[in-house]
């Protein structure tokens, strides 16, 4: 399938806003401005490049599947980041579930070749993979204060209407679906513990 200027014009400005993003996260993490949960940025980094390989099997649409690949680099470098500056922790049961989905998924399409099933599988393990995060974003919505989370739900969202201009099956839909959900999930709690915050110091006044 051929790109349209439509189709040009969201992949630039999805894939825009997610590196930038990126850019946002890993300044934040540098500077300590931000403590994200180490296990989930694995986690991401392994069920992201798997969904991604998946993805491109599923959907056979080089032009979407790239814009993940993209992604899935970012991830990489942010988790070999927070691991460089963290110390070992063991997971807890999600971040065991959620890995333990993508090594499943992995024997699912390497030793079955079933590349659907799989796909599927880490769709799943996506939203699971953030419930570190927004258990630590819901108890401090300090730990994951970035505008990083606004620019990944814009960018998810163009995501999903150049996979809509693209679209040949519905399958190729719930992944770019789950992840601005996943991202806008965090954005909302962010911004709810911080209106909590500055309310209770606007009433201390």
């Amino acid at each position: 399938m051929t790109m349209g200027n439509l189709d040009i014009l969201l992949f630039i400005t999805s894939g825009i806003f997610g590196v930038v993003a990126y850019r946002f996260y890993f300044k934040d993490i540098r500077d300590s401005v931000i403590k994200p949960n180490r296990w989930s940025w694995l986690i991401f980094c392994i069920a992201t490049l798997l969904e991604v390989l998946t993805y491109n099997e599923v959907s056979g649409d080089l032009v979407k599947s790239s814009l993940f690949f993209i992604s899935a680099i970012c991830t990489f470098i942010i988790a070999a980041l927070l691991w460089s500056r963290s110390t070992w922790k063991k997971p807890d049961w999600t971040e065991f579930i959620c890995l333990s989905a993508s090594i499943i998924s992995l024997i699912l399409w390497l030793g079955f070749n079933e590349t659907l099933w799989a796909h599927i599988m880490l769709v799943v393990a996506i939203p699971i993979s953030f419930i570190p995060i927004y258990r630590d974003s819901w108890n401090d919505w300090r730990v994951e204060d970035t505008v990083a989370w606004q620019l990944w739900t814009f960018g998810d969202l163009l995501a999903i209407f150049l996979v809509l201009t693209r679209l040949d099956k519905f399958e190729e839909l719930p992944f770019a679906i789950v992840e601005f959900l996943s991202h806008a999930t965090v954005w909302f709690l962010v911004s709810r513990g911080k209106r909590i915050f500055e309310s209770s110091l606007s009433k201390s006044d």
